[in-house]
């Protein structure tokens, strides 16, 4: 394509692939707001900055090898500026992975009968 189709991608993917998994008005909106900044012609010139802080910026024009460099030097875990929100998204984030991991851990844990002179998980087991 000569000319990128910036409103039918941002469409497609912002409406139908995670619009679908959005039921609210509000978080659509924030959605849509959000992927705007990614699908717009200025995408195409070097440097176009992601983040205020110009760590996360499209790369200049060049090899393959040169882009890949350019992602590999990202940061390995994104960081919440990147999708234009502050640091308190990755604190309820990182709130909520807390609480899956607990919640997982004790999900997991042996459960104990008081039975007496019965078998032991571990005898069970093998």
């Amino acid at each position: 394509y000569h000319d990128i189709p910036w409103k039918s991608l941002l469409f497609m993917t912002g409406e139908i692939i995670y619009g679908g998994r959005v039921t609210d008005d509000w978080d659509r909106r924030c959605l849509i707001s959000i992927l705007q900044r990614y699908y717009t012609p200025e995408v195409m010139d070097d440097g176009y900055a992601f983040s205020e802080s110009d760590i996360y910026a499209s790369p200049p024009d060049g090899t393959l090898r040169s882009i890949r460099r350019h992602i590999e030097d990202l940061p390995y875990v994104d960081d919440s500026e990147v999708f234009g929100m502050g640091p308190n998204a990755n604190i309820a984030f990182e709130l909520g992975e807390t609480q899956k991991i607990l919640s997982t851990i004790l999900d997991i844990q042996p459960r104990t009968v008081g039975s007496a002179g019965g078998k032991s998980q571990d005898q069970i087991a093998s």
